[in-house]
């Protein structure tokens, strides 16, 4: 039992010991079928997991508007991400550069309601 309890405090304070002042985070999103996920990593050390799986409605969205999805609900939406984020100094980081650059265009995006998310997602730097 003891070393449960140590191991539990060790996982939940090695997130937290991993914040620097100064760098910042990294935000990787992803998108299947079926999930959508999402990693904050500081330094490359990840800080904090997010996924969720689709609704049947989102199921049908193509796989640009999943990928956006993604993008929201892990900078919007996350309980877990998106205190972190609230300075505003982050770096998105997707193999999916088109998504980031379709983002101006938000009548594409129109099922996703992407112009109330449009000026916190406008810090996304795709690399």
């Amino acid at each position: 039992m003891i070393a449960f309890k140590t191991l539990k405090n060790d996982l939940c304070n090695a997130g937290l010991s991993s914040i620097q002042d100064g760098v910042p985070f990294e935000v990787e999103t992803d998108a299947s079928d079926f999930v959508l996920a999402a990693v904050l990593s500081l330094d490359g050390r990840p800080v904090a997991f997010v996924s969720r799986t689709l609704s049947a409605c989102e199921k049908r969205y193509s796989a640009v508007e999943k990928e956006a999805l993604a993008i929201i609900e892990a900078v919007c939406k996350s309980r877990y991400i998106k205190p972190f984020l609230e300075n505003g100094r982050f770096i998105y980081v997707s193999l999916n550069s088109f998504v980031i650059s379709r983002f101006a265009n938000s009548q594409e995006f129109a099922r996703l309601d992407i112009t109330k998310h449009l000026p916190q997602i406008f810090n996304l730097h795709a690399s």
